[in-house]
C-alpha cells in the first residue's frame, strides 16, 4: 500500500488532491505532493510534504506547532519570465526580466513565476508578497560573478544586522510567498566576491559595540563578508520546497525573525567554508521536512541575535519541528548558537539520518550547543528522537565556553531530552561544559542503546543527568 501511494502521487490526476492522509494501525502516514500545476483552475496550495513518515512524532507540543503552520496559498496565475525577456542560454543576463515577471505576479494579486528549460544567468532575485517563485527540475538559476548584480540590502551575519551584498534569493518583509520546484539554485560564479575578507568583520563588531545604526553599517564590494544564498527577512507564510542548492559560497538558507515557515523536500548541498545548511535565525513556527543538508559546517543552526544587537529585535528562535531529515558536515546536525542572545526554545527533531557524503563520514555530533558567559541568552526544551548514523565526536556536546570571550550575562542551558536512539555509533556519549557560576541543566536519556563507545563522557558543572533504560556497551544504566 505504502509504494502504490508513493507511485500515485506522481500521476498527473493525482497532483491536484495535495494532501492524503492514511491511517494504519501504529502509525500516522503523511503524503503530499509539491505545488499543483498553477495553468489550472482555483487556487494553489502548498501545505507541508510528509509531515510525519513512518513512526508518529511521540511529542503532543511538536504536533501542535504542525497544526499552527499556515502555508502560503496562490492564485492559478502563471507569469513566465520568458514573456518578460528572459533567455535560459546560461550566457544574457536576466535580472531585470526575472525582476519584471516578479513586479507583474504580485501587481496581479500573486501567482506563480515560471521559467522555460535552461540555465538562467541572474543576479539578486528580490521576491514580493503572493509570489511563488518556481524553479522546474529542468531549470537552473546561475548566479553572477557581477557584485554589481547583488546591491546592498538589510541582512545578517553571525547575529548582526548590516547592510550588505543582497542575497540570491531575497524577501524582506513579505508574506505569503514561497521558492519551488526541483529545480537548482547555483552559486558557483558568485566566488568571486561572496566571501569574508580583511578585518571586515572586526570592523561590523565594532560598529555594533558603537551602535552604530544600521542604515550606516556599510559592506559590500569595499567590505566583504560573506552573504546567504536564500534569505527571508522578517516575513510570514512562507513556504521553501523541493529546490536544490549547490555551491553556495556562504549560509545556504537563511530564514530571520520570520513566522509560519515550511521547508520541505529541499537539498542543500553545499560543503565550502561556512556554508551551514539551514541557518534559523530568530524564526517562530517552523516545519522542517524531508530535507537533506549536507554542509560544510552545521548542517541545521538555530539562532537569534548576538550581543548587544539582540535588543533591536528581541525574539527568540522557538516552536521548531524537524522531522524525517538526513545531514551529513564537520560539526553539528542540530546546532543552537553561538547566536543565541535572545534565546532558543521548543526544539522537536525526531527521525534523523546521519550519512557519509564526500569527505564527511557523518557528523561531528547529534546535538552541539555553544554559548558563553558574555553572550548570555537561553537555550532550553530541546528534544531529539530516533536518530540513526553516525557521530565522529560526542552524540551531545554542550559548552558554556564557546569562543574567547567571557562576562558576567550567564546563558541557561537546560531541559535536553533525548530517546529511542539505538543506531548511533558516537566514540563518547557526552560531553558537557559548564562553569563553576552557570551550571549545564536537566539532561535526560531514554530508552537508548549504544555501542562502540570507547572515550568516557567529559562531564563538569553538569549534575543533572538522567538515565533510564540505557544500554551501552551492553550495560544498562539508570541513574540517578
Amino acid at each position: 500500500m505504502y509504494r502504490f501511494i508513493r507511485r500515485m502521487v506522481h500521476l498527473p490526476f493525482f497532483r491536484p488532491l495535495v494532501v492524503c492522509s492514511l491511517v494504519l494501525p501504529g502509525s500516522i502516514l503523511l503524503f503530499s505532493a509539491l505545488p499543483v500545476n498553477a495553468a489550472g483552475a482555483g487556487t494553489e496550495s502548498s501545505p507541508p510534504a510528509g509531515a510525519v513518515v513512518g513512526s508518529p512524532i511521540p511529542w503532543p507540543a511538536a504536533k501542535k506547532v504542525i497544526a499552527r503552520i499556515h502555508p502560503p496559498i496562490f492564485p492559478a496565475k502563471v507569469f513566465n519570465v520568458s514573456r518578460f525577456g528572459a533567455l535560459g542560454n546560461g550566457v544574457k543576463d536576466n535580472t531585470r526580466a526575472i525582476a519584471r515577471a516578479i513586479a507583474a505576479c504580485a501587481a496581479a494579486g500573486g501567482g506563480r513565476v515560471t521559467f522555460a528549460p535552461g540555465t538562467y544567468l541572474t543576479g539578486a532575485i528580490e521576491l514580493r508578497s503572493g509570489v511563488n517563485l518556481h524553479i522546474d527540475h529542468a531549470v537552473t538559476l546561475l548566479f553572477s560573478a557581477n557584485p554589481a548584480e547583488f546591491p546592498l540590502r538589510l541582512t545578517r551575519n553571525h547575529g548582526i544586522d548590516l547592510m550588505n551584498f543582497s542575497p540570491c534569493i531575497y524577501a524582506l518583509g513579505q508574506a505569503n510567498v514561497a521558492l519551488t520546484g526541483h529545480g537548482t539554485l547555483d552559486g558557483r560564479l558568485t566566488r568571486r566576491w561572496n566571501r569574508q575578507m580583511g578585518r571586515s568583520w572586526q570592523r561590523l563588531e565594532a560598529m555594533r559595540d558603537r551602535g552604530t545604526p544600521i542604515s550606516h553599517r556599510i559592506f559590500g564590494i569595499k567590505h566583504p563578508l560573506g552573504t546567504a544564498m536564500v534569505e527571508f527577512y522578517q516575513c510570514r507564510k512562507v513556504l521553501i520546497a523541493g529546490i536544490r542548492l549547490a555551491n553556495s559560497q556562504w549560509w545556504q538558507l537563511h530564514p530571520t525573525l520570520c513566522d509560519n515557515l515550511t521547508i520541505t523536500g529541499v537539498l542543500a548541498n553545499s560543503t565550502h567554508g561556512n556554508s551551514d545548511g539551514l541557518d534559523l535565525d530568530s524564526c517562530n513556527t517552523v516545519l522542517v521536512s524531508r530535507c537533506t543538508f549536507f554542509a560544510g559546517d552545521d548542517c541545521i543552526s538555530l539562532k537569534s541575535g548576538r550581543d548587544s544587537d539582540k535588543f533591536r529585535s528581541p525574539k527568540p528562535c522557538q516552536n521548531i519541528v524537524i522531522v524525517n531529515c538526513r545531514f551529513a558536515g564537520p560539526w553539528g546536525m542540530i546546532s543552537c548558537g553561538s547566536e543565541e542572545s535572545q534565546g532558543i526554545e521548543n526544539v522537536f527533531a525526531w527521525n534523523l539520518q546521519v550519512v557519509g557524503h564526500g569527505r564527511f563520514r557523518g557528523v561531528r555530533y547529534a546535538l552541539y550547543a555553544k554559548a558563553n558567559s558574555l553572550r548570555g541568552g537561553f537555550v532550553r526544551n530541546v528534544r531529539l528522537g530516533n536518530i540513526r548514523g553516525r557521530c565522529t565526536g560526542a552524540l551531545v556536546h554542550l559548552t558554556l565556553v564557546y569562543g574567547p570571550k567571557l562576562g558576567n550575562n550567564y546563558p541557561l542551558i537546560s531541559g535536553f531530552h533525548f530517546r529511542d536512539i539505538t543506531s548511533v555509533r558516537p566514540p563518547q556519549l557526552l560531553f558537557l561544559g559548564g562553569i563553576p557560576h552557570d551550571s549545564i541543566g536537566r539532561l535526560t536519556l531514554t530508552d537508548c542503546q549504544f555501542t562502540g563507545i570507547s572515550q568516557r563522557s567529559r562531564i563538569i558543572n553538569a549534575p543533572n543527568i538522567v538515565f533510564r533504560n540505557v544500554n551501552i556497551n551492553g550495560h544498562i544504566k539508570n541513574f540517578p
